[in-house]
């Protein structure tokens, strides 16, 4: 079974500056953040020897920074997990793969309160039973 915590700290390694937390609920304050959240996943493999959990990642910035804007650490992290070292035993499980759910992150519509962007992309794992 996926141990989200183990994921939350890797995540957190793979952008200098961007520290991840476990959702839903995103810090009020930080101008630079990560969320990840579990979610329901695709259920069972056809045959049924795999599981196929599921998360969502939010990246939280302020699109006017010159170093770095949300969409950047979005696509970082998006690369790191799509075209990560699979097989591999990962986050306390046996990860065969990781795959988007639909396309690529993208921005949500409405900028929150302090004017910071959220980019959002869903994945799934594949993982035996």
């Amino acid at each position: 079974m996926i141990q989200y915590n183990l994921l939350k700290d890797w995540l957190s390694t793979i952008v200098p500056g961007l520290t991840f937390r476990l959702g839903p609920d995103m810090l009020e304050m930080a101008d630079r953040a990560g969320l990840v959240t579990p979610m329901q996943g695709l259920g069972l493999s056809v045959d049924g020897n795999f599981d196929r959990p599921a998360f969502q990642i939010t990246i939280r910035g302020l699109q006017s920074q010159v170093d770095f804007t949300p969409a950047d650490d979005a696509n970082a992290i998006d690369k790191a997990l799509i075209w990560g070292d699979y097989p591999h035993t990962l986050w306390g499980d046996h990860v065969i793969g990781v795959s988007r759910v639909g396309g690529s992150p993208v921005p949500n519509d409405v900028l929150d309160k302090g004017r910071r962007a959220l980019w959002t992309c869903t994945y799934w794992f594949e993982c035996p039973l």
